[in-house]
């Protein structure tokens, strides 16, 4: 899946593929993993494969496609880490 957008003044582009070991789900929930898609870690027999979710309880305000809505406190700090890390953005 690739999306693209406008992003302070900058084109960007994103690609979704399986291999993410990282997903953050509308800044309120997390899921880390290390598994890949391949043949060998879905035989299950070869591999230790582990998986946790991330379900963020603590709120805050926060900001998605414009509109006010409440955002998980650790999983948005999360996201937004990891943007100024690839310097998406700036934070102050």
């Amino acid at each position: 899946m690739r999306d693209h957008d406008i992003l302070m003044g900058r084109l960007i582009t994103e690609i979704i593929y399986v291999h993410s070991k990282l997903m953050i789900i509308d800044d309120r929930m997390a899921i880390c993993d290390s598994k890949n898609i391949n043949d060998r870690s879905l035989v299950g027999n070869r591999d230790s494969e582990f998986c946790i979710v991330i379900n963020d309880l603590e709120e805050e305000d926060g900001r998605l496609n414009e509109e006010a809505v409440l955002v998980g406190k650790f999983c948005s700090s999360w996201c937004k880490k990891i943007f100024e890390y690839v310097s998406y953005v700036k934070l102050p």
